[in-house]
């Protein structure tokens, strides 16, 4: 079942799981982003599965490094997997990041950010045979893949005017801020761009337009 101890390499494997998601969260959401349609019932194995992931990654020793043998070609995979999601997140951080940018496939891969984690952990249990590492990773990757085939299902099924979202940069997208065409009295007919902050996703289309026409 595992031997308690702590595990540097399972430490190095949330690091690199974490940070990037610390960034994400800090300065990096997609325009738009809403979590508060996900199903709840996935919310709660993605929670649990982190927590458990957590604990069996640094709480079992099993999946330190050791002498070479072919079994370890195990954490080689697990490593090349994790060195792919973070591969993913580069190619994120230089793109738009749009919703469509971050759950672009990589390949033939579906929600990378996703999968690709999972991956590596469940190849880590593997090499380090440690089934609590494997299950708890499991019970994360139902949720946390659902959740984001979820935002993938809503992305596909949204119309055209709600699924584009806005360049960084770009204050005229949907749902944020934006810019409102105005005719202001200032002793001509010129309009002119004034701007108005707006949480609503359909004033931030209204916006849009707007802007569009006076282009």
């Amino acid at each position: 079942m595992g031997r308690f101890g702590f595990s540097f390499v399972g430490a190095a494997f949330l690091a690199a799981l974490f940070l990037p998601n610390l960034w994400w969260a800090w300065r990096a959401r997609p325009a738009g982003y809403d979590a508060t349609g996900e199903p709840r019932a996935l919310v709660i194995l993605e929670r649990g599965g982190q927590v458990l992931t957590t604990a069996a990654a640094l709480l079992f020793a099993d999946t330190n490094l050791r002498a070479w043998s072919a079994w370890s070609w195990w954490l080689v995979a697990a490593t090349a997997a994790l060195g792919a999601y973070l591969a993913c997140w580069i190619r994120y951080g230089r793109s738009d990041r749009t919703e469509a940018d971050f759950y672009r496939p990589l390949g033939p891969v579906p929600v990378p950010l996703a999968t690709l984690p999972v991956a590596a952990f469940v190849l880590l249990g593997v090499y380090g045979r440690l089934l609590p590492l494997v299950a708890a990773t499991l019970l994360l990757g139902v949720g946390h893949i659902g959740i984001h085939l979820h935002h993938v299902r809503d992305l596909d099924t949204a119309p055209d005017g709600e699924r584009a979202s806005p360049r960084r940069g770009d204050r005229t997208g949907p749902a944020g801020r934006c810019l409102i065409a105005a005719t202001v009295s200032s002793g001509t007919s010129l309009p002119r761009v004034v701007p108005v902050e707006s949480d609503d996703r359909s004033v931030g289309i209204a916006c849009r337009s707007a802007c569009q026409q006076v282009r």
